[in-house]
């Protein structure tokens, strides 16, 4: 029966108190990185480079320890092959990101990282993150 429950629906186990506090926190310090980088596209389109450069690869570099073999989101994400891709293909752009100051890119080619991959991807991640809390989360949803 627990096997047909996880493999014929999306309900997945109840999360721990101490996964629901790191969800919540997480959403919120997700909600910031969404700021601080649609920020830095201001800046690269005002002509602000360097900033919009060095606000990214250092809002980048904080979610460098939030990697898909990160003990607490594996534990939360791991019977969720969909949102553990997700969490990889991010992943990969927050690399990038985070290697910003050490390369030379276009302003077109970081327009497009910001705007065509970043934040798109960050936008499918939060949703995973906010969707495993409200469904896995028994007092996730109350504030």
């Amino acid at each position: 029966m627990e096997r047909q429950r996880l493999g014929g629906s999306r309900e997945m186990n109840k999360l721990t108190k101490k996964q629901n506090d790191f969800l919540k926190r997480y959403e919120e310090f997700l909600k910031e990185v969404d700021e601080a980088v649609r920020y830095a596209g201001e800046c690269s389109i005002q002509g602000d480079e360097d900033i919009a450069d060095r606000l990214l690869s250092s809002v980048s570099s904080g979610l460098l320890p939030y990697h898909p073999e990160n003990i607490t989101l594996f534990s939360i994400f791991k019977e969720d092959k969909k949102c553990m891709n997700v969490l990889q293909t991010f992943y990969k752009t927050v690399q990038r990101a985070a290697s910003l100051e050490e390369e030379t890119m276009e302003s077109a080619d970081r327009m497009h990282l910001v705007y065509e991959e970043y934040l798109p991807q960050l936008e499918k991640w939060r949703a995973c993150v906010k969707s495993a809390g409200e469904s896995r989360g028994s007092d996730y949803a109350r504030h």
